[in-house]
């Protein structure tokens, strides 16, 4: 009788384990992102004359909805009265996105002076499209 009392417990305990070890697996839960970026450079080069001592900067940055196709772009304008109006426009980008529920993930920046870009990657969970 011990040695089918002592199966009993070992193939009890083997099951608990296995049931715990699978519990903290990773669930496959199928899900699906997408992605979006946003484009521009922090300093502003286009700037108009609007008075005798002051300059207008024009900034813009793009917004990338990326698709199976490529990117489906947005551009962001803004105006203001400083050099880094750049960043104002990537910022407003980045909060429209925001709102969206998008999420940064990461950032990278072209090194090169003459252009001095910098990309913002965003995701999102896809929404159900059943």
């Amino acid at each position: 009788m011990r040695p089918i009392q002592f199966g009993l417990v070992i193939a009890a305990a083997m099951f608990l384990i296995a049931t715990a070890v699978k519990s903290q697996a990773p669930a496959q839960s199928g899900q699906v992102w997408e992605y979006s970026s946003v484009t521009g450079s922090p300093i502003t080069y286009a700037r108009t004359q609007s008075g005798i001592n002051s300059s207008t900067y024009n900034a813009s940055a793009t917004i990338c909805y990326a698709t199976s196709q490529g990117c489906r772009n947005e551009e962001v304008a803004t105006t203001g009265a400083g050099n880094r109006e750049g960043s104002v426009a990537m910022m407003v980008a980045a909060a429209k996105l925001g709102e969206q529920g998008w999420e940064l993930t990461t950032s990278a920046e072209i090194p090169e002076p003459s252009t001095n870009e910098r990309t913002l990657y965003f995701r999102r969970l896809k929404r159900d499209s059943k």
